[in-house]
């Protein structure tokens, strides 16, 4: 078969990099195929996909060596204009692919610049809106989409050049459940009109679509294969910081070959095999989630009736009704444009209610209290770079202690247990701006955790960390919620939400539809639908067979050996 892009020997070192990104990698791609490319952050996957179009090295310059074709036609001498009609690549900082006053005009853009006429370009955005689902969005400014609607733009912007060749750098980081599941069926859409894929993906759902997966590391291919066999080493994937299906994990222990990883299947399948669920340990495991549904704690921050409505009309939030306890572990979730942002906003004043009451302690909050605030209730922005503005790691973690009056040996003692905490210890000299996303995520943490807060607010706090940096995140908040804080995080990333909460909110529309403990709120399938939710791999799989799993380890637990054994 014709092959679609051919990569030989390429190097590639950044100009003020201290090794090479890319060092030798051989590629090749058919026509028509689908390809995975995973790895742990700085494997070299963004590197690779920018090698494709010259965005590299004509753009991001360095030392560079190697042979690049798409579509048969070397890309030597070329611009990255001229080959935009063969290749479309969506970045992981999609904000960066962004920049008209409405979202028709940011699609228009690509086609406008290759001249397409005036009747072809209306047809090709109206299509591109379609498929990502943001037909209704065509005359909103992007700035007030939330993040996945700004993804799902950025994605449309480079379907309308109608490239023969896409690729996707980490593109469904931030969509909701439903969301990602419609990018891939769009990508499944996309290869059946004979589309060629490439594709940088740290979740299972995105493997699944693959012919192929390939596995970087410091910069070089280290393993490839079909999605059968890699994703059957569950271990190989976890090492290189990919999250393997929960599925693959669970058939791998219990020895068990299915077509495919799909929940009900495989609990079909484990049914017909004659498992059953041990009655004690299901009984262990509720009386487990009663201990903490009924421990008791202090409302800290309650909410009655709250409304929000944005200056430009839209109804943010409606009728909220919430009460945060000390000590809770609570993931507030949703479709993306649900109101969760907004409504973590009232809790330090960022945000004003247009109705309703906020009260912190028994205090109501007022947007004058956010300085007052950030000593009790700390704020990690989804996007660690809005956060992050000194050029020294020391600074950016002591400015909060300074500014609230400490002297320079206390700042100095908050500024090390803060960067001990999330693991960025003797980096203190460090320049922010050259650490990956990851240790940005950590720092941007520490700069709050050096106020010592009693509450910490985390706006999708793992959004495009590989698997490894994830967990690590993950554990320094479970951590802090042991000694005592209390973690609350917006997400939609739910296998996160079934590992580490104890309670969850569902919103909807702007409105709570759903209230409970973490297993309560997973097991309930439709309503999780109308926040375009759908519950982890081994919930519904759990469900299949009666009682919903939050982990793996939890299911292999309960099942015992086959009947008649």
């Amino acid at each position: 078969m014709e092959r679609a892009v051919w990569v030989k020997g390429l190097r590639f070192r950044y100009q003020r990099g201290k090794g090479f990104a890319l060092e030798g990698i051989d590629f090749e791609q058919r026509k028509g195929e689908v390809v995975a490319i995973v790895g742990r952050s700085g494997a070299g996957k963004s590197s690779f996909l920018l090698c494709l179009n010259r965005i590299v090295p004509d753009f991001h310059t360095g030392e560079f060596s190697g042979e690049v074709e798409i579509l048969g036609e070397t890309i030597s001498g070329k611009k990255t204009y001229q080959l935009a009609r063969k290749l479309g690549l969506v970045l992981q900082d999609f904000e960066s692919q962004l920049f008209s006053t409405k979202a028709e005009l940011d699609i228009a853009f690509g086609p406008e610049n290759l001249g397409i006429g005036r009747e072809e370009m209306g047809r090709r955005i109206d299509c591109a809106l379609s498929a990502v689902g943001m037909s209704e969005f065509r005359e909103r400014a992007p700035e007030t989409l939330s993040g996945g609607e700004k993804q799902r733009l950025a994605i449309a912007s480079v379907l309308a050049l109608e490239p023969e060749v896409l690729a996707f750098d980490e593109a469904c980081t931030d969509l909701d459940p439903m969301g990602r599941a419609e990018v891939f069926e769009l990508m499944k859409k996309l290869k059946a009109e004979g589309k060629t894929i490439l594709l940088v993906e740290h979740e299972p759902e995105g493997l699944f679509l693959a012919d192929r997966i390939v596995i970087l590391n410091q910069g070089k291919i280290i393993a490839e294969g079909s999605k059968k066999e890699i994703l059957s080493e569950p271990e190989l994937l976890i090492k290189n910081g990919v999250r393997p299906s929960e599925m693959a994990e669970l058939c791998g222990a219990l020895k068990i070959t299915p077509v495919e990883f799909d929940p009900i299947k495989v609990g079909q399948i484990v049914k017909e095999r004659g498992f059953r669920l041990k009655a004690e340990v299901l009984a262990e495991i509720r009386k487990r989630d009663e201990g903490v549904k009924n421990q008791p704690g202090e409302v800290i921050i309650k909410v009655e009736g709250l409304e929000h409505i944005y200056p430009n009309g839209k109804k943010a939030l409606s009728g909220i009704e919430l009460e945060v306890r000390r000590n809770d572990f609570l993931a507030i979730i949703g479709q993306n444009g649900s109101g969760k942002t907004t409504l973590v906003k009232h809790f330090n004043g960022l945000l004003k209610g247009s109705k309703g009451l906020v009260s912190f302690l028994g205090k109501e909050i007022l947007p004058k209290m956010v300085s007052e605030l950030g000593r009790e209730i700390g704020f990690v922005f989804q996007n660690p770079d809005h956060q992050i503005f000194s050029n020294r790691v020391y600074d950016e973690v002591g400015f909060g202690p300074r500014n609230y009056g400490f002297s320079e040996a206390e700042v100095k003692k908050r500024v090390e247990v803060a960067l001990e905490l999330v693991g960025l210890s003797g980096r203190e000299d460090e320049n922010p701006f050259l650490m990956t996303k990851g240790e940005r995520q950590r720092l941007a943490i520490a700069s709050v955790l050096s106020a010592e807060p009693g509450v910490l607010i985390l706006d999708e706090p793992t959004t495009g960390l590989d698997y490894t940096e994830q967990i690590r995140v993950m554990e320094l908040l479970k951590e802090l919620n042991q000694k005592g804080r209390t973690i609350i995080i917006i997400t939609h990333t739910l296998w996160l939400v079934a590992r580490y909460a104890s309670q969850a909110v569902v919103l909807a529309e702007g409105k709570k539809i759903l209230e409970g403990s973490v297993r309560e709120v997973l097991a309930q399938a439709e309503i999780l639908k109308q926040a375009d939710l759908i519950a982890p791999e081994i919930t519904r799989f759990g469900m299949e067979l009666g009682f919903p799993f939050l982990r793996v380890d939890e299911a292999l637990k309960a099942l015992g050996k086959k009947l008649g054994d």
